[in-house]
């Protein structure tokens, strides 16, 4: 018997990097993405609602890292620019 579509589609043991995760589809994406396996980076402007969002994924048992959008930016995408 074949795998299921869910079964096909798991994220086991890889990392998804959500901008604007902290509310609306962004949020969507994250708890999709964290039912799914995968360890989920919750990255908003707004560093309460990725706090909290992350909170809430703990709370189902998906590991996820909050993190200021901003500071994503500074430390990752400033510097891979500058080459």
């Amino acid at each position: 018997m074949s795998k299921s579509i869910l079964e096909r589609f798991r994220l086991d043991g890889r990392v998804a990097l959500i901008t604007g995760a902290g509310q609306g589809i962004g949020k969507a994406f994250a708890i999709a993405l964290g039912e799914a396996g995968a360890k989920v980076a919750i990255a908003d402007m707004r560093a309460e609602l990725a706090d909290q969002v992350s909170h809430e994924l703990e709370q189902q048992q998906v590991q996820a890292f909050p993190s200021r959008l901003t500071w994503l930016i500074l430390k990752v995408w400033k510097p891979w620019s500058q080459r």
